[in-house]
């Protein structure tokens, strides 16, 4: 438990643990309301368009499921477990940003028309809500166990994301 409290008060909490992310959405965001009232829509190319995608894709797939082989034997090289400190979360934030530059962008395709409708709203509204109290129920149930927390199976890790 002491490790954990230890974690939480030097790196959970401190706003520089996440500022790699903050900092990647800070700029897409100001990169996409630059463009101010001119036409949202972006021709790509072909090539560009599938290089764009695959990069998302492989973006996402590495920040969800880069730990995946942890979950199943409990052990990681020390090289892994580094490039994946270094890289998990800013590739995670590279992949919202890309989705959201290809959806803005009039690229996105289907996914823009199912991203872009209107029950999404009340979900974005609870979804900012469940993201300001999620370190008071983290706290909550972290203090509350007699041992510390480890990903033991694999629905664990997608259930934590």
């Amino acid at each position: 438990m002491q490790v954990l409290d230890e974690y939480w008060r030097v790196a959970y909490v401190r706003p520089y643990f996440r500022c790699g992310p903050y900092i990647i959405g800070a700029l897409t965001g100001h990169f996409l309301l630059s463009r101010g009232s001119k036409d949202r829509r972006v021709r790509l190319s072909t090539p560009l368009w599938l290089a764009l995608w695959t990069l998302t894709l492989l973006l996402g797939g590495y920040s969800t499921f880069g730990l995946y082989i942890y979950t199943k034997t409990g052990e990681v090289s020390v090289w892994y477990a580094a490039v994946y400190t270094l890289f998990g979360r800013p590739a995670y934030a590279f992949f919202l940003a890309l989705l959201t530059y290809l959806c803005e962008t009039g690229n996105g395709g289907a996914l823009n028309s199912v991203l872009a409708h209107k029950v999404f709203i009340p979900l974005s509204k609870l979804t900012f809500c469940a993201y300001l109290l999620h370190p008071i129920l983290l706290q909550l149930y972290y203090l509350s166990r007699p041992s510390a927390f480890h990903f033991t199976h694999s629905f664990q890790l997608v259930g934590a994301i």
